[in-house]
């Protein structure tokens, strides 16, 4: 019997960013792929210069007109093929990942064109959707509503996002699969002596989000404590580069811009702590992947990060927006090694209890055997 093929719609490479780990991850599992073929189809568009500020469906413009329109043009040509991907691929079902705003209805429409054919259809929600839910009006809800009747099966993130989803008009057909890395990853990186404790922060599509100034802020707080550090800022959007390079304190600041995967995780090896001053998140993958490589992590209570973190013991919670907590968290565990230490490797044993391949192969294969009737 041949294996089901599953079509993996979204943001493929040379897109980067959570949502394409998630799809690598899970097509590149070898055990998985012992049972189901995965197929990638990209949405991918062309890379913006500037994703400091890339929100709402202004975002669509913020690489310029042209840049928008040839957005556009490539979407539409990839939504035009995809039937043909699905027929003469012979495609048995059909994952779609969704997220927020102008991403979310391009994923309804992927959706309803593989019902049109007869598959059975998975989407996958992350993102800022609940942001995207509370920023949206009443005739927007139900129609985002009514949308989320129509896939057979909603994938979500965490416990926090059941109750979103939920509060957006569905409860049934969910299932929870929470962000992972490869068994193999796990372990406390053995890190290179340093004279000041290194702090990672990764500033990614949307680096107003991830909370920047609220970590700058919180930094010029430590140089005035006399407390040293050295920060690496990874996928630094052009804007924030130079801002970087404007502070008082830049040469303690190295920027790196848009790395390979195995560059970040050697990234998270040199590091002693990782900052996600978020605020906003679905399931981070940047913080669980730190986690793994025993990093102290320092986060706030946004989206599925309080289900990963237990704070004080795997890892540190600030509120959000308070750059004062920011600052004392970030100057415990750079006065205190020992302590940072403790939270680093703790965090290895959390990732190790409940987010690997190895724990959440089970829920995929339930997932898929639900749908395929096998």
């Amino acid at each position: 019997m041949s294996k089901p093929r599953i079509l993996l719609v979204g943001p493929w490479p040379p897109t980067k960013g959570g949502v394409t780990t998630f799809m690598q991850n899970l097509a590149g599992d070898q055990d998985l792929q012992g049972d189901y073929a995965f197929i990638p189809h990209t949405t991918s568009r062309p890379a913006k210069q500037d994703t400091t500020e890339n929100w709402g469906y202004r975002a669509l413009f913020a690489g310029g007109l042209a840049r928008a329109f040839t957005a556009v043009w490539i979407s539409l040509w990839h939504f035009l093929i995809f039937p043909w991907r699905v027929i003469a691929g012979r495609i048995s079902l059909v994952q779609v990942m969704a997220s927020d705003f102008f991403v979310f209805w391009e994923s309804i429409a992927y959706v309803l064109a593989a019902k049109a054919m007869g598959r059975p259809t998975v989407l996958r929600l992350g993102g800022a959707f609940d942001k995207f839910w509370e920023a949206s009006g009443p005739r927007a809800r139900k129609l985002i509503t009514w949308s989320l009747q129509r896939p057979d099966r909603i994938i979500v993130q965490s416990d926090y996002w059941l109750s979103v989803v939920a509060t957006a008009g569905r409860s049934h057909g969910l299932v929870v699969v929470n962000n992972w890395i490869d068994d193999g990853l796990l372990g406390m990186a053995m890190r290179p002596p340093a004279t000041a404790p290194r702090i990672l922060f990764i500033a990614g599509n949307e680096a107003t989000r991830k909370g920047v100034d609220c970590l700058l802020a919180a930094l010029d707080q430590l140089v005035a404590g006399n407390i040293t550090f050295h920060l690496t800022v990874i996928a630094t959007p052009r804007p924030l580069a130079e801002r970087l390079q404007a502070l008082p304190w830049a040469l303690h600041v190295r920027t790196l811009g848009f790395i390979e995967r195995t560059s970040v995780l050697a990234e998270l090896d040199q590091a002693d702590v990782f900052v996600l001053p978020s605020r906003g998140e679905g399931f981070p993958n940047s913080l669980v992947e730190a986690m793994a490589r025993g990093c102290a992590a320092i986060a706030t209570p946004v989206g599925a990060v309080p289900e990963v973190i237990e704070p004080g013991l795997s890892g540190l919670i600030t509120a959000v927006d308070d750059a004062s907590a920011l600052a004392a968290a970030l100057e415990r565990v750079c006065t205190d090694g020992g302590f940072a230490r403790s939270l680093g490797a703790a965090a290895v044993e959390r990732i190790r209890s409940r987010f690997t391949a190895r724990a959440l192969r089970p829920v995929w294969r339930g997932l898929y055997g639900s749908l395929l009737g096998r």
